[in-house]
């Protein structure tokens, strides 16, 4: 077949920046996937930390229109400049890769390779272990007290029962994207919590204390060989949610008794309630990435963790964000686990004015099919006697986690 102006153009570019990053640096491309030999990466020689990564991949994926694939180039990127470049043609949140730092460029023509080859030598420069960026509270100078009280906050988070825990900063987290995504909605899937809100603010936004300066989160495992952990047996708390109560009153109790400087503000599940986005908030303190299966995944156990958060009216240093994707290769098998196939279909993209986090990265996970199964399991829930509980029998909800248990990514702790 032959190819389009288009691909043509896209072939070019794609062979531009390969023989500028061999020419520059002595760079050859490492094509590390076998089932996708389009998919070049370039590293540095001597960490072999990647600065560059050339894919081919559906439009759609991108959140564009089209079914054709197009070539594009991903680098990392200053965050102050990131947030400028995305405003341009051209240029888009960084695809399979963390949105702060690191951007796409598309390599279809929209970007002139004069434009491309600086961002190529800042993403060089970037990933060569040298400082990053001004203007950001990663690359912010703090003092030796800040860092102090930064890693004792969270070792004692996990000496009181977290397996993970991470710092970021209240301003990140301010216009999430799930809640800049929460209107735009479709519908408002389980939309009994819109009769529960307490704090006073339209369904879906977040409400935030002025002096709420820092945000710890913090997540305990849920192995798949403990799913009592999240059962609920009649209206009684699931174990999993009473540890995260108890870390998070640990946490508060020893920050205010030892720190009475610093206010403390416990967060709820809900967001209707006073809680916040959770796991927006935990990619932002380095706890993992957004997968496909639009849960959180973290290196150490995959999708299967539980989260909470506190806040802290004292500003302290984020922890870094994490470069962690196991999705790439995956052949994505959540989706085809889903019971009510909520991953079935394109329902939000770029162009209808979502935001660039946009759900299970490429918007085609439908929280309605979600909510309907959550729904089933409650009416189906059988009823049994639990003995710790009640002597009487108490329907017992198990709800679905067939995209945490069909996901391959293991985790590294995880037997």
């Amino acid at each position: 077949m032959e190819k389009t102006d288009s691909n043509k153009t896209a072939d070019s570019l794609r062979q531009d920046v390969l023989k500028y990053a061999a020419d520059r640096y002595g760079t050859k491309p490492d094509f590390p996937w076998n089932s996708l030999s389009e998919y070049a990466v370039l590293r540095h020689d001597d960490t072999k930390k990647w600065y560059a990564l050339i894919m081919s991949v559906p439009r759609e994926r991108l959140g564009l229109s089209g079914k054709d694939c197009v070539d594009i180039l991903n680098i990392k990127c200053d965050p102050v400049l990131n947030g400028s470049l995305r405003m341009e043609k051209g240029f888009l949140p960084a695809y399979h890769m963390h949105r702060e730092t690191w951007i796409t460029i598309l390599l279809d023509g929209t970007v002139e390779k004069d434009a491309i080859f600086p961002l190529l030598e800042m993403s060089y420069e970037l990933t060569s272990g040298r400082r990053g960026g001004k203007g950001s509270t990663r690359s912010k100078s703090w003092d030796q007290e800040q860092r102090r009280l930064a890693e004792e906050l969270l070792e004692k988070a996990k000496e009181f029962g977290a397996d993970l825990a991470g710092l970021t900063s209240a301003a990140r987290l301010k216009n999430s994207p799930s809640e800049q995504l929460f209107p735009q909605m479709k519908d408002h899937a389980r939309d009994h919590f819109a009769e529960q809100i307490t704090t006073g603010l339209p369904h879906g936004a977040v409400k935030w204390e002025p002096e709420e300066k820092t945000v710890l989160v913090f997540a305990v495992s849920h192995p798949e060989d403990e799913p009592e952990l999240d059962w609920w047996c009649g209206e009684v708390n699931p174990p999993g949610n009473k540890l995260l109560a108890e870390i998070s009153g640990k946490l508060k109790r020893y920050i205010e008794e030892r720190y009475p400087d610093i206010h403390v503000y416990p967060k709820p599940y809900h967001v209707e309630k006073g809680g916040i986005y959770l796991k927006d908030a935990a990619v932002e303190a380095g706890l993992g990435c957004i997968g496909r299966n639009n849960l959180l995944i973290t290196p150490e156990y995959g999708p299967r963790v539980r989260l909470r958060a506190i806040a802290l009216s004292k500003e302290l240093p984020p922890s870094k964000l994490s470069d962690f994707d196991p999705c790439l290769e995956c052949g994505r098998p959540c989706a085809a686990a889903c019971p009510k196939d909520a991953f079935s279909k394109v329902v939000y993209t770029r162009e209808e004015g979502a935001p660039s986090c946009l759900p299970a990265r490429e918007g085609d996970y439908y929280r309605k099919q979600c909510a309907l199964e959550m729904e089933e399991n409650e009416r189906t829930a059988p009823m049994e006697q639990v003995l710790e509980y009640s002597k009487e029998p108490m329907p017992v909800i198990r709800y679905c986690r067939a995209c945490e248990f069909s996901c391959r990514y293991r985790g590294s702790r995880e037997s």
